[in-house]
């Protein structure tokens, strides 16, 4: 998986269970307010989009989090359909951001579990 981005992205939970159907929810957590730069006095946690069933998925989906997340003015449902054919240099280029402390966290459930995540 190579993701090119300035969204942090945090691994909340492993949780490998037999016989429980391998998972991985999408929650979009936000922390701060990038505008003015200071942290928020509530934190907020919001799901973006349905659960994925489909380790081949979590990449995109990732990409889509990351991007909703660099552009807060837009509503959440855009990302999760919008095109991402772009070269990754491009792409970056239309953030609304250039950088969010605000984080993605990924909820994986089931076994087996590989999974590395590097926060760039």
């Amino acid at each position: 998986m190579r993701l090119i981005s300035t969204a942090r992205v945090a691994q909340q939970e492993q949780q490998p269970s037999e016989g429980r159907p391998w998972s991985c929810r999408f929650k979009l957590r936000k922390e701060f307010d990038d505008e003015r730069n200071e942290r928020l006095l509530e934190v907020s946690e919001v799901e973006f989009g349905a659960p994925v069933s489909d380790p081949s998925l979590v990449e995109e989906r990732l990409r889509r989090a990351q991007k909703a997340l660099l552009n807060p003015s837009s509503p959440l449902a855009h990302f999760l359909t919008c095109d991402l054919s772009q070269d990754p240099k491009e792409e970056a280029a239309s953030n609304r951001l250039k950088f969010t402390q605000n984080l993605v966290v990924l909820e994986v459930h089931g076994a087996p579990v590989d999974l590395t995540l590097i926060d760039l």
